[in-house]
């Protein structure tokens, strides 16, 4: 029993060595974080002026967090409008008769303006309305020459 008291003591005393040591590193770890700003804890530690900055940093960007989110939920719930068997894009997009309808008009328009361009173009060589059309001309090159003077 003796002998194991003296172990237990031993082992005691090695113990009590290393929580000192462990202590004494931990003391002059801290004393070094306060005396270095040059370290980010340090800066915080010792700036109250950086810790406030950091502080608002942290609240701006849990303010910005939430205003992505309601952004992101806004997004997705115009898709989901868009997917939804209502509204003006399903409408434009799903409804073949209406994009048909749209072809058609867009190339009768085509159509009209290319005839529209011939009429006119035969309107100035025919021989009751080709002075007219002369007339124009001498009119827009007098212009352009004022312009250019």
């Amino acid at each position: 029993m003796a002998k194991e008291l003296r172990y237990s003591v031993t082992n005691l005393k090695i113990a009590s060595l290393g929580a000192s040591n462990t202590i004494s590193e931990i003391n002059h770890l801290i004393r070094s974080l306060k005396e270095n700003d040059k370290t980010v804890l340090g800066m915080l530690l010792n700036d109250s002026i950086s810790g406030n900055k950091l502080k608002s940093i942290v609240n701006n960007l849990e303010a910005s967090s939430i205003e992505i989110e309601n952004a992101v939920s806004n997004v997705n719930t115009l898709v989901e409008d868009f997917n939804s068997s209502e509204g003006a894009y399903n409408y434009i997009v799903k409804d073949t008769t209406l994009v048909k309808s749209l072809e058609s008009t867009l190339k009768n328009i085509n159509e009209g303006t290319d005839k529209f361009n011939q009429n006119m173009e035969a309107l100035k060589h025919n021989f009751l309305t080709r002075g007219y059309f002369k007339k124009l001309e001498k009119d827009k090159e007098k212009q352009e020459k004022k312009r250019d003077n």
